[in-house]
């Protein structure tokens, strides 16, 4: 499988250097490692690999509507 790799703190930040200084907005931000952390804390065994796959399919099929929670993750899971 082809992961689509979700972009990196480096290139989030180029992207918000766009914005003027003043713009609110919010921020969400979920890691590889919340996947795995999530995964440890239900005792299911998990590479960094499958993590990263993971986040790559959240980040397409998502339902924005709803967002991303730790149901979410643990239907990945």
């Amino acid at each position: 499988m082809s992961i689509n790799v979700p972009i990196t703190a480096k290139e989030n930040i180029e992207h918000l250097k766009k914005y003027e200084p003043d713009t609110e907005m919010i921020i969400v931000v979920w890691s590889k490692n919340d996947i795995i952390d999530y995964a440890q804390s239900k005792n299911v065994e998990i590479s960094e690999e499958r993590a990263l796959e993971i986040l790559a399919s959240i980040k397409k099929y998502h339902d924005c509507t709803m967002g991303i929670t730790w149901d979410t993750i643990n239907c990945y899971l």
